[in-house]
């Protein structure tokens, strides 16, 4: 009998088999990991618009200048801008959202809902569409009140 140089196809299979279960164990995992560094950018965001909004509110009695809406939306340029730019003279100049670091783009859209006549807020971190992200809120209000973290 000659001596046989190779692979049995039960070695081949059963060889798949193992890659097949390691690759189910890993991908869970990993989509869990890159979950929670999108959340993580949402929740440092969130939390550095909360003390801005605590420190104006500080100095004006009141969380802004009127009642209304605030968007901060990253366009297709993944450069961050808003109807006040980061930076820029309006208000809460000093607040700029920042993405997870490593990522081409961000995960979340801002919002800030002011009332009460600027003495209640909720600010918004809306996951973006095509993102890791996509179908995840969180929210952070005066009192603290966090949802989804």
């Amino acid at each position: 009998m000659k001596n046989k140089k190779g692979f049995t196809l039960i070695e081949l299979l059963i060889a798949l088999a193992i890659l097949a279960i390691l690759g189910a164990v890993a991908v869970p995992i990993y989509s869990g990991y890159m979950s929670g560094s999108a959340k993580s950018e949402a929740k440092s965001n969130l939390q550095t618009l909360s003390m801005l909004l605590d420190t104006y509110y500080s100095d004006n009695a009141k969380y802004a200048q009127a009642d209304g809406t605030y968007n901060w939306q990253e366009p297709a340029t993944n450069n961050f801008s808003n109807t006040f730019p980061c930076g820029g003279t309006g208000f809460l100049p000093s607040f700029c959202p920042r993405k997870a670091t490593g990522g081409t783009q961000a995960n979340y859209d801002y919002q800030l809902v002011v009332g009460g006549s600027g003495t209640t807020y909720t600010a918004t971190a809306t996951g973006r569409s095509g993102t890791i992200a996509a179908n995840s809120t969180l929210t952070i209000t005066q009192a603290g009140t966090k949802g989804g973290w």
